[in-house]
């Protein structure tokens, strides 16, 4: 309010007559001020967060002289502010000097001789006709006790702050610094750092300058102080050096998204949100369009996915009932395998039986090579990948997607089946006749009777049944079925429990259940006798300790009873005259 009521004033100042005379007066008095500071001058209480930026050179601190000159207004104010400010000196010495040059320039007059209206022995003379350098002087000083002051801490301050960035000495920035902060505006005044965000601190406030708004706060880490903004910016994370988000040998650029999410373009070598993976192709691809490792082994189903580190290679492991697919381009176990289909593959490859006849001429068959393979004539170590086995004749029969496969037990005659299990592997066998009916129970009496039969489960498979239905020859069955002994199963109850017609209910004594519990009971008749017991003593001790007193106690009421009726029954005596 003081600041805008002074914009109010200042043209009205300046329009007012300032006479010279005021002016000689002034300037050639002793300077008696103590303190030169913006706190200590009236005039500079309105200044005491900073300067306005950009009011040099207008109704506050007018430049442009009256007069014009050939000289631009800086270079009219440069002879008079060039020795005001000296490290070596302090604010008020400086002051002084600078009053010393504008009584010098107003003094002078026109013909470079000393106007006599500054004479200092009281014989003033031709103070009508002002100079140039004085009308310029007043114009833009205002007056001398107000503007004058205000105007030379303008100018130390700013001139001030200047050096103070130039300056590499931190004992002299340290000294300069104390001068600046004791003279100058404080723009930290009134703790501006408090309603900014991510300040760490809200009471450090660290003064850069004498014009408002110059101050820096405390940011936090992830934060940096924008002197445009007035605010703490966050910083680009990717130019954080102590906890960098990518690894920088690693990475070849990185990319801040955001304030807070960063994308990493690793080498080709390396993989990974911060790029501190070797590759691995089974997880990342170079190029990020292709189907991973993991994804074209089908690892989710069981096959395996080696990578190569550092490179965008691997190689699948195809699991059972999985190969590769050779229509691609690239390691795969996309093809399924028939679940019923015994191969063969070589240890170190992932091929069947079909790939090994077409890379090495021959195929193994089950009775030559592979019983090579099993005594060790033959060179290659081949490993057999067998299918579902179907025993006993089963047929094996797969899925559409193969992924599933069952055994189909053979049949009889009936239908009905003759072996059961995964594997066909359980002879179904034949019921025996029924044994001939028990007689019923009870035999003469009784609501409930029944009575029961039996048979015998029979195995109806022979072992040359067995060989017959095999698809195998029977010179591998004979070796494979020399000790075997079926399982023999069959399907329902080998016993049968009948009704037979009821009869009179048998005559025998039975207590009710609840009594015969509680006499077969033992627990009970022990607490039963015990409590018995004692009820027994009790009764016989109080009859012992009551008795002679109650029968006392009866008598007494007895004969008084009787005295009474005795009394009641006698005549009345006549009183003695």
């Amino acid at each position: 309010m003081k600041a805008l009521l002074l914009l109010c004033l200042l043209p009205l100042m300046e329009a007012l007559p300032v006479k010279p005379e005021f002016w000689v007066d002034d300037l050639l008095k002793t300077w008696s001020m103590a303190k030169i500071t913006v706190r200590h001058h009236r005039l500079g209480r309105n200044y005491l967060r900073g300067f306005p930026r950009g009011s040099w050179g207008t109704v506050l601190f007018p430049v442009l002289p009256v007069v014009p000159s050939k000289n631009l207004a800086d270079d009219y104010f440069k002879p008079i502010f060039g020795g005001v400010f000296d490290l070596k000196t302090t604010p008020e010495d400086s002051y002084a000097e600078f009053r010393t040059a504008v009584k010098k320039k107003f003094c002078e007059g026109n013909d470079k001789k000393p106007w006599k209206c500054c004479s200092p022995d009281g014989t003033r003379s031709d103070c009508e006709n002002v100079p140039d350098n004085a009308k310029n002087l007043m114009n833009t000083l205002i007056d001398p006790l107000q503007g004058m002051p205000i105007i030379f801490l303008y100018q130390w301050c700013t001139m001030g702050w200047a050096k103070y960035d130039e300056m590499t000495d931190a004992s002299i920035k340290k000294d300069l610094r104390s001068k600046l902060e004791a003279t100058c505006p404080d723009p930290c005044l009134g703790n501006p750092c408090r309603r900014i965000p991510l300040v760490n601190n809200t009471k450090i406030c660290e003064v850069t300058g004498s014009f408002e708004n110059d101050f820096k706060c405390d940011c936090e880490s992830t934060a940096e102080w924008d002197p445009y903004l007035l605010t703490c910016r966050p910083k680009n994370p990717c130019l954080n050096d102590k906890y960098p988000p990518c690894v920088s040998n690693n990475t070849l650029r990185c990319i801040a998204a955001d304030d807070a999410k960063v994308k990493c373009l690793c080498k080709s070598e390396y993989m990974g949100e911060d790029c501190s993976l070797e590759r691995n192709a089974c997880f990342e691809r170079l190029n990020k369009s292709k189907t991973t490792g993991n994804e074209n082994c089908r690892v989710h189903l069981g096959n395996e996915c080696h990578g190569v580190l550092g490179t965008d290679s691997y190689n699948c492991t195809c699991q059972y009932g999985y190969e590769p697919l050779l229509e691609l381009s690239e390691d795969n176990c996309f093809a399924r395998r028939d679940p019923c289909q015994t191969f063969y593959a070589i240890s170190s490859w992932n091929k069947n039986a079909i790939d090994l006849s077409k890379d090495e001429g021959s195929v193994l068959t089950e009775d030559e090579d592979w019983a090579a393979v099993l005594n060790g004539s033959n060179p290659k170590s081949y490993i057999m990948h067998r299918g579902v086995t179907c025993m006993n004749g089963g047929q094996c029969i797969t899925s559409a997607d193969m992924s599933r496969a069952i055994c189909l037990c053979p049949t009889a005659m009936d239908g009905s089946p003759l072996f059961s299990g995964p594997n066909c592997e359980i002879p179904i066998g034949t019921w025996s006749a029924w044994s001939s009916l028990s007689r019923c129970l009870p035999r003469d009496c009784g609501l409930t009777r029944y009575r029961w039969r039996r048979r015998r489960c029979l195995n109806s498979t022979s072992r040359e049944d067995l060989l017959g239905l095999g698809r195998k020859s029977r010179s591998i069955n004979n070796e494979l079925l020399a000790n075997y002994t079926p399982t023999v199963r069959c399907a329902g109850t080998s016993e049968e429990v009948l009704p037979c017609d009821p009869k009179d209910p048998c005559m025998i004594l039975r207590l009710p259940g609840y009594m015969r519990g509680e006499i077969l009971n033992y627990g009970t008749l022990y607490y039963f006798g015990v409590i018995t017991a004692i009820y027994l003593c009790g009764s016989f001790l109080s009859w012992y300790v009551f008795a002679n007193p109650i029968i006392r106690a009866i008598e007494k009421k007895k004969r008084k009873a009787a005295a009474i009726v005795i009394h009641r029954a006698s005549p009345i005596m006549p009183e003695r005259l």
